[in-house]
């Protein structure tokens, strides 16, 4: 700004802004899908090992 830039610095200052709102609108979709994820994993069985025995009943 000293060099009479100020114009240059305030665009910058405003993509800055825009994109630290970006960010935090993605990070509040990563922790849904995280969360949408994990709620599914839940729902999947643990895939048994072809070392165990199955036996019959």
């Amino acid at each position: 700004m000293r060099e009479g830039k100020k114009d240059e610095a305030e665009t910058i200052k405003q993509e800055v802004k825009k994109i630290n709102e970006e960010l935090i609108e993605i990070e509040q979709k990563e922790e849904k899908y995280k969360s949408e994820i994990k709620e599914i994993m839940l729902k999947i069985p643990n895939i048994i090992h072809e070392t165990v025995p199955i036996r019959k009943r």
